[in-house]
Parts: C-alpha cells; sequence; structure tokens
C-alpha cells in the first residue's frame, strides 16, 4: 500500500468522524473565518459581522460560539457580545444546551448558556459535548462511558473506544479473548450486536461500516450483513449512497452494494445536498448521483454542500460557492470553518499534587523552605559551599553552582521528580591563576559573592505530565499559608507560565509538559529581569537558560576544568 493511499484513507475516516459528530445546532448563516491571525465571522455574501479579532473561533451552536483570546476560552453571541467571559483553560462548543470547561487545576465542569455550573465529573479525564442525551467520557485508565444531562453515570466505563450515538446505537470496542473488536450498544448500555468486527463506523441511514480485518462492508441494526465485506475502505451511507475505496479508485455504491457510480476517482467525499466532492488530478470537483460533473475539478481542496453552499480552497485562499460553481464569496480568507468537528472535547487539568507539596514544604529544612526562608540578599558563596544540604554542589561556569542531589538526600517519590537546583551569583565566584608557563592553574575562591537568585527545577513523569499549572497552583496556595503575597503577578503563553511574587521574591513557573521550577530571586532588580525575559522569550525554560547562559559566558576562561567547591 502506497503513502498515498495511507493518506486517502486517513482522510476519509476523518470526513467520516467528522459527520458523526452532533452539529446538529450549528448555525450555517455566519461562518468563522480566518485572516492573516485572527478569526473573525462573515455572512453568507461574505461580509464581515464580527470582524477578525479572535485567536481562534468555532461554528454557533445554540446561538453561541466558543472563541479564544489570550490564551482564555469565552463564548459570545451573535452580536460578538461576550455571554460567557474568557475565563477557561479549555472549553467545547455548546451541544444541547451545554459546554464542559476546564479552568487551573480543575475537573471537566458542564455548565449552561448562562455559564451556571450544571455539575462537575470528578472521576472523568476527558469529556466530549453531549449527543442525543449522552456525553462521552474517558477516565484515566483510558475506559469509555457515558454520562446524562444530569451528570449521572448513565452508562459505566467499560469500553476501551466508545463512538456516539447514531440511529440509538454506538459502536464500542472490548476484549474478546485476547483479542480487540468491535460491536454495538444501545443507550442503556447493553450489547445488542456482539463485539465480533475489527472495526467498526456509527450507524447512519440504519446501516454501519465494519471490518472482517481484511476488508469492509456494511450491517444493519440487527448484525446481519447487508453488504458483504468486498471494499478496501467505505464512507458512511448519506442520501442513500456511500462511496468505497477498491484498493485503486473511489467509486460509490447504493444499500445493495450495487456499484452506482463506477471506480474513477482519487478522493471521494459524502454526498451532501444531492452533490459529492471529488478529486480527480489533483484537482477538486463535484458531482451528481448518476457520476456526471456538476462543477469541474478546479478546486485545491472542497468541502460538502450544506444548505446550496460549500467551502472551497484555491490558491491557498478559502471562499464560497453555489451549487452552480459560482463564487458566492471570493476566495479571501486563510481558513474557514464549517465544522466544530470530532475531537471537541476537554481534560482534566487537576492534579492532586499535596504529597509532593508536603515533601517539598514539610520540615524546617526541606528543600522548599530553604528557597524560600534561608536564602536573602546577604547569603553569601561561603554559605552556600558550607551548607551540609548543598555541599555536593559543582561549579557550573564563573557565576553559578548546580547541586543535583541524590536518592538519599532528595528523593520526592511519585511523578514530580527532582532535577537539580543551581545558584546564581551577582558576581564570578572565583579567580583563576596560572603558573608563568601557563602549565598549572588554580582557583581563589570569592567566599564573599553574594547570591541573585536561585532555581530548583523537577520533572513531569506519568500523570503529572501536562499538570506544570496545576502543581504550581497548588505550590502557591501552600506559599500563602506561610508567607503574605501582596503583588502577584501571572503570566501564560500555551503551555508555559508563572506566578509570581514580588514582595517575596518568588517565582513559581512552569512548562505543563516537561518540568515545574521554583526561582527564589533575592533583590527586586533580579526579579523584575527574569520576569520581563520570561515574558519577552514566551518560554520558561528558555529565559531560565537564556539568563545562565549570559552570565556564564562573561568572562569564562575555556581552560579551566571544574571541579568541586571546597
Amino acid at each position: 500500500m502506497n503513502i498515498k493511499h495511507i493518506a486517502k484513507i486517513v482522510c476519509l475516516f476523518l470526513a467520516t468522524t467528522i459527520l458523526s459528530s452532533c452539529n446538529k445546532n450549528a448555525d450555517e448563516k455566519i461562518i468563522p473565518v480566518q485572516s492573516g491571525d485572527k478569526w473573525g465571522f462573515i455572512n453568507l455574501k461574505g461580509s464581515f459581522v464580527i470582524n477578525p479579532q479572535f485567536d481562534n473561533a468555532d461554528c454557533f451552536q445554540d446561538g453561541l460560539s466558543r472563541v479564544s483570546s489570550n490564551g482564555l476560552i469565552g463564548y459570545i453571541d451573535k452580536k460578538s457580545r461576550y455571554i460567557i467571559r474568557p475565563q477557561y483553560i479549555d472549553g467545547t462548543s455548546f451541544s444541547e444546551g451545554m459546554a464542559f470547561v476546564v479552568t487551573d487545576n480543575s475537573y471537566p465542569t458542564c455548565i449552561n448558556n448562562k455559564g451556571e455550573v450544571v455539575f462537575v465529573l470528578k472521576q472523568q479525564c476527558t469529556v466530549f459535548p453531549f449527543c442525543n442525551g449522552l456525553a462521552r467520557y474517558i477516565t484515566e485508565d483510558e475506559r469509555y462511558g457515558f454520562v446524562n444531562t444530569q451528570g449521572e453515570l448513565a452508562i459505566p466505563a467499560r469500553f476501551e473506544y466508545a463512538g456516539d450515538f447514531h440511529d440509538g446505537l454506538a459502536e464500542v470496542k472490548m476484549i474478546v479473548g485476547n483479542e480487540y473488536y468491535f460491536g454495538f450498544i444501545d443507550t442503556k448500555g447493553d450489547l445488542v450486536i456482539n463485539c465480533q468486527f475489527n472495526n467498526a463506523s456509527s450507524f447512519h441511514d440504519g446501516l454501519a461500516a465494519v471490518s472482517n480485518g481484511k476488508m469492509y462492508g456494511f450491517i444493519n441494526k440487527k448484525g446481519e450483513y447487508t453488504i458483504n465485506p468486498q471494499f478496501e475502505t467505505v464512507d458512511v451511507f448519506s442520501e442513500g449512497i456511500a462511496a468505497f475505496y477498491n484498493g485503486k479508485m473511489y467509486g460509490f455504491i447504493d444499500k445493495n452494494g450495487t456499484y452506482v457510480i463506477n471506480p474513477q476517482f482519487d478522493d471521494a467525499d459524502e454526498f451532501r445536498d444531492g452533490l459529492a466532492a471529488v478529486e480527480s488530478g489533483k484537482l477538486f470537483g463535484y458531482i451528481d448521483k448518476s457520476g456526471k460533473y456538476v462543477i469541474n475539478p478546479q478546486f485545491d481542496y472542497a468541502c460538502g454542500f450544506k444548505n446550496g453552499l460549500a467551502a472551497v480552497r484555491s490558491n491557498e485562499k478559502w471562499g464560497l460557492i453555489d451549487k452552480k460553481g459560482k463564487y458566492v464569496v471570493n476566495p479571501q480568507f486563510d481558513n474557514i470553518r464549517t465544522t466544530n468537528g470530532y475531537y471537541d472535547c476537554v481534560k482534566s487539568t487537576y492534579y492532586d499534587a499535596n504529597a509532593f507539596v508536603s515533601q517539598l514544604f514539610g520540615a524546617d529544612e526541606s528543600l522548599g523552605n530553604v528557597l524560600i526562608n534561608s536564602l536573602n540578599e546577604k547569603t553569601t558563596l561561603k554559605q552556600v559551599a558550607e551548607n551540609k544540604l548543598f555541599s555536593s554542589s559543582d561549579i557550573e561556569d564563573r557565576t553559578s553552582l548546580s547541586y543535583f542531589g541524590s536518592d538519599d538526600e532528595w528523593h520526592f517519590d511519585g511523578e514530580i521528580q527532582f532535577s537539580g537546583i543551581t545558584f546564581h551569583f551577582s558576581e564570578p565566584i572565583y579567580e583563576t591563576y596560572y603558573d608563568y608557563y601557563y602549565y598549572n592553574s588554580s582557583k581563589s575562591f570569592q567566599w564573599g559573592a553574594k547570591l541573585a537568585y536561585a532555581t530548583a527545577s523537577f520533572s513531569l513523569h506519568g500523570n503529572a505530565i501536562g499538570k506544570g499549572a496545576a502543581i504550581t497552583s497548588t505550590c502557591l496556595e501552600k506559599i500563602k499559608s506561610v508567607l503574605t503575597v501582596t503583588d502577584e503577578k501571572t503570566f501564560e503563553q500555551g503551555v508555559c507560565g508563572f506566578i509570581a511574587d514580588k514582595k517575596n521574591g518568588i517565582i513559581l513557573s512552569y512548562d505543563n509538559n516537561r518540568f515545574f521550577v521554583v526561582v527564589t530571586t533575592i533583590g527586586k532588580t533580579e526579579f523584575d529581569r527574569l520576569c520581563n525575559n520570561i515574558m519577552a522569550n514566551n518560554d520558561v525554560n528558555t529565559s531560565l537558560q537564556y539568563e545562565t547562559r549570559n552570565k556564564a559566558e562573561e568572562g569564562i576562561d575555556e581552560t579551566i576544568e571544574y571541579d568541586y567547591v571546597e
């Protein structure tokens, strides 16, 4: 099987799953488009009704559109008024009057169209929008189940995979013997078609596509084959016709499995509004149910028709055409969105970091307490070197020491592991002296050098990956219980961010997927400089490395062989 064919199968599968998503109340009269790096909304004439101003925007559903601005999700009405202000880290589109949202260190929360909390799901890691009164969820051990509109467990999580309900049934995957197979359940969770298929799609037009491991066919709601497995891949039925792939080209069959349009296309979408988008010779056009071209191949890409209009791409720009192929909106946009898609979900941001925080800030000489209580603007190199906690520190460069600890000294159990501490000084911590012939050298340590700031780093593993913000939030709450925090500053950019307390000179920074860092700054000048550099670089880790590198390059003699501080 060649790479091009694999890509076609993937594209066809995505088209199938998107059709399977619940967009029943999507408003097609106001369409989200991207112009430059911002999203706005146009009407069917191509005029902006909401000017481009959002970082991202979805189709209107239930009268609201999910938009993002400055890294936060909110919901607007068709007059661009925020009905629910931007406040969420992530959120689904509205479906059946409800959406799921998450904030920093929170569980998936169901809200209504006023932003009021309906219920909170504490045992579910991932939640999808409601579809036919049920919302799919995934647990921490990656099992699928469903909740109802009251947040009650309608179907327990016992499936390796589950799709949304369509025509009253949902495809599920379970272990049978030592193998995974697909079957179908009803809305009570009862298995009505036994798990026996290697793959399966949702029901449409009364039929579902299934695979026997080699070829695809179709079954009815009794689990009986109406079209025997004979196709390499298939699309779902739409308007009584389904696309298929025979290993070379795409064609179309009816519900009897009879060819109604012979295989002749490089790609094919399902029929919508009586027309189907097809690819021929790297260009897309549209055919009717007889296989005749109604709109000749001329587009770089083409989407299905809906209410007489279709989105097409030409010369890297998107526009809208009518069923005669005439542009209603000329190609001028960088992107256009006609569906909110299958992968519309939120993941829990909650992480119980209490055990880690207890270790970090537990005893008087615990690492966290040393960082926030014992270091100050008077701390010298000699005091750091003589501290029994850091006696094995190594010279990192002329202005810093690094301490990596050991399992016996600093061992944090669980998924947050200690990586090391670096002590940064405001002046060189040693001078190097050579003999007359430059054969031998010695160091004279400047024991009175003052500490500028210290960074303690922790790597994230297992379930802690992706939860850097949550861990940071928990640490801050602990610090607030010990110190008075009066000047709090926050910054977030993508998966990175920090929470800073200028009064006490503490920066808690994170990269959600890689690490968590505690930075203790001694003076307000260092504090401001570090915060500004993090914001300028939009990357916590890069900024801290940049600081260290710049200091290291000031006056370094590369012939120095680093050794222990004694």
